[in-house]
């Protein structure tokens, strides 16, 4: 490894050590919520899309509530500077720039004046593939000053696996020729992608973020939660907005939510690597802001699992999650929650977990 990719590595794992002690305390409790959609369309794939009309409804409570509704890059700024977000903070996303978000998002958006950053994947847009926009409607509603852009890779892989027969050196290379391609096609359309990367499928190791930390990216993740100041750089949630998760009552709790304060959790590693035993999840959280004996988790598929607290301090509190039994195939995930002791809202926290023991799972 490069003495400077060594060093830059270096500082940066010092960084995100150091910020469950660096964050201001009237910054501790402060919260980003960011959706990510897909298509809007009731003509497209139910599990990705949300239609107009609900949509609208989406962009109304914003409006009508006094949301903070600002850019992924503008998110990432706040954190960069550990400065606490604007209340009520929501960021907007919509992954690998489809057609709809042409037809059916940006006119709403330009309704309710609110801005909404597209992670574009560049390969179905260079090869004219109809389910995307082009580039110049790309460029277009980028004129409207609501739209900035993302990188979303170049061919939207499973990246977490490798090819038969691929080393180390040469997978680490396919990847950074895959994202650095996204990178320089997006420069030279729109202008360039504000050094965001949004995980195709959600999926991560720790090669990946390795590449993206080099490249001076932040990692834009798909399982639920809100951003805080003490959020991984490479690992910043979002909820999922589709089908059944995108309901009102859904849409109302989850953008009201706040990160539950976790200092820390291991296995950090979202790969799984033990196929046959139940998952053991371990978490140190903050310990004042929230009630603790309604912190409760539950694991996909096997609904509520057993939450027990190891130990308690005056500040901290150290938990335990086990799985009923091991997790599935393909990608899985632990939510927490746990309302607030004031003020009507959760406290929310994700864990994925991959497990690739038969990768046609992951599709």
């Amino acid at each position: 490894m490069p003495m400077y990719v060594f060093c830059r590595s270096l500082v940066l794992s010092l960084v995100v050590a150091a910020l469950v002690w660096v964050v201001p305390v009237q910054a501790q409790n402060s919260s980003c919520v960011v959706l990510v959609y897909h298509h809007f369309s009731t003509e497209t794939p139910a599990s990705t899309s949300v239609s107009e009309d609900l949509f609208e409804q989406h962009l109304r409570y914003l409006k009508d509530n006094d949301f903070n509704v600002i850019f992924m890059s503008e998110a990432m700024e706040y954190y960069k500077q550990q400065k606490p977000f604007p209340d009520k903070c929501v960021v907007l996303t919509a992954d690998d720039a489809y057609h709809t978000v042409y037809t059916g998002a940006i006119g709403l958006l330009e309704k309710y004046n609110l801005p909404m950053t597209l992670f574009v994947t560049t390969e179905g847009v260079e090869r004219g593939y109809g389910a995307y926009m082009t580039w110049e409607q790309m460029r277009e509603i980028k004129d409207t000053g609501l739209i900035e852009y993302g990188n979303h890779s170049h061919t939207h892989e499973h990246y977490v696996l490798r090819k038969d027969g691929e080393d180390g050196d040469e997978y680490r290379q396919r990847l950074y020729d895959d994202f650095t391609r996204a990178r320089d096609i997006i420069e030279r359309e729109l202008g360039g992608d504000n050094r965001l990367f949004a995980y195709p499928y959600g999926e991560y190791n720790e090669t990946i973020m390795d590449i993206l930390e080099e490249l001076g990216y932040y990692g834009i993740a798909q399982h639920s939660g809100a951003m805080s100041l003490r959020s991984h750089p490479m690992v910043i949630t979002r909820f999922p907005m589709a089908a059944r998760f995108a309901e009102m009552g859904e849409f109302r709790l989850k953008v009201n939510s706040r990160a539950l304060p976790v200092l820390s959790a291991e296995p950090s590693d979202p790969i799984l690597r033990d196929y046959d035993n139940p998952y053991e999840l371990t978490m140190e959280l903050e310990r004042g802001s929230f009630r603790e004996g309604e912190l409760a988790c539950y694991m996909s598929f096997q609904g509520q699992v057993p939450v027990e607290w190891l130990e308690r301090s005056d500040e901290v509190g150290k938990v335990r999650v086990t799985t009923n039994r091991p997790p599935g195939l393909g990608r899985t995930r632990i939510n927490c929650t746990a309302p607030a002791r004031q003020g009507g809202y959760f406290y929310w926290y994700s864990h994925p977990i991959f497990n690739l023991s038969d990768p046609r799972a992951l599709d």
